[in-house]
């Protein structure tokens, strides 16, 4: 399966776009002596091209320059951890187009929904565990750019793609498509508009992680220590004879509200002791989106590697600036 990201850093990737379609636009105005027209889509390449280049650079000197911290040890703010990936007992996700477990995925669906499967990336919250198991910190994904290795595509299966006209226009339905796997060697350029894609992280990944690092008290109004004190619930509802002899204090083979009260606060005991025991000296780790507007960064990738691919639509990007403002200028010269 080939490497490729999940998603990419929008705002720049539009601008260096733009920047190069401008460029490209500027020569060809220019050539057929549209010269106004021209000196404008160059003075808005330079603009964009400048624009870009400070983006992308700023996400290079984040990498670069950002040591790598051991979780126990690592200073509160801006941070650069590694380990591997895990997930929070009984925390495990499913993927919506293959239901491969995982503990997060992001899922490109034709038309944004499909089959009753829509274009969607997880939020949930998992665990970063760093080299030997030492230390552990929460990672909150909503808002990161994520980077893995994990990708797969899909196309829908013939049989599925001869279905009336009426079914296939029913993705509420919730009828699952046959899927093919596509073998990105096999993959060309043309459109692939009518493909399923999937992008993973399961335990066990290596993870690069780079966001906004905070140490506290374990909490219960955590959003997972929330989840699993309500998934220690269910499984003690599932254990009905187990529940009733440790909170049924009457006897009456039922629970009333006081003994469910009681049930809801030993499952908080026993969650906040569970996770106060993975952290280190009680403290728990956090690892979320920077609100300074520094990047917030996982990857399965080598460091280094992201690192370079931001350098090279820097320089990408400095370039279309000096050739725009070049455009730009001697466009003024030849007016006069």
């Amino acid at each position: 399966m080939k490497p490729r990201r999940s998603q990419m850093n929008w705002p720049e990737v539009v601008r260096s776009g733009l920047a190069i379609a401008c460029l490209i636009f500027a020569f060809v105005f220019r050539g057929e002596g549209a010269e106004i027209a021209g000196i404008i889509l160059f003075g808005i390449s330079s603009m964009l091209g400048l624009l870009a280049w400070l983006g992308n650079l700023k996400f290079y000197r984040s990498l670069h320059d950002t040591p790598t911290s051991r979780i126990a040890s690592a200073a509160q703010g801006y941070v650069k951890l590694d380990g591997y990936v895990d997930a929070f007992p009984d925390r495990i996700l499913n993927s919506p187009i293959t239901g491969t477990e995982c503990v997060w995925y992001r899922c490109s669906v034709p038309g944004g929904i499909k089959h009753g499967i829509e274009t969607s990336e997880s939020d949930a919250p998992f665990l970063l565990v760093d080299g030997e198991g030492q230390g552990q910190c929460v990672i909150e994904p909503a808002g990161a750019e994520v980077f893995t290795h994990r990708r797969s595509e899909w196309r829908e299966a013939e049989e599925s793609l001869l279905r009336s006209k009426s079914e296939r226009q029913q993705p509420e339905s919730g009828v699952k498509p046959n899927l093919v796997y596509v073998d990105p060697a096999q993959l060309s350029a043309g459109d692939r508009s009518d493909h399923f894609e999937e992008w993973l992280l399961l335990p066990g990944d290596p993870l690069l992680a780079m966001g906004y690092f905070i140490s506290g008290e374990v909490s219960h109004q955590e959003p997972h220590i929330k989840a699993d004190i309500s998934q220690r619930l269910t499984d003690w509802k599932e254990d009905s004879q187990n529940l009733l002899e440790r909170f049924d204090l009457n006897g009456d083979q039922k629970m009333d509200e006081r003994e469910w009260q009681l049930a809801r606060s030993a499952a908080r005991r026993e969650v906040l002791r569970e996770h106060t025991a993975t952290q280190s000296g009680g403290q728990q780790h956090k690892l979320s989106l920077p609100l300074d507007g520094r990047p917030f960064l996982l990857g399965t990738f080598h460091p280094q590697l992201l690192a370079w691919r931001y350098l090279f639509f820097a320089l990408l990007n400095l370039a279309a600036f000096f050739v725009g403002l070049w455009g730009f200028g001697s466009g003024i010269q030849l007016l006069h």
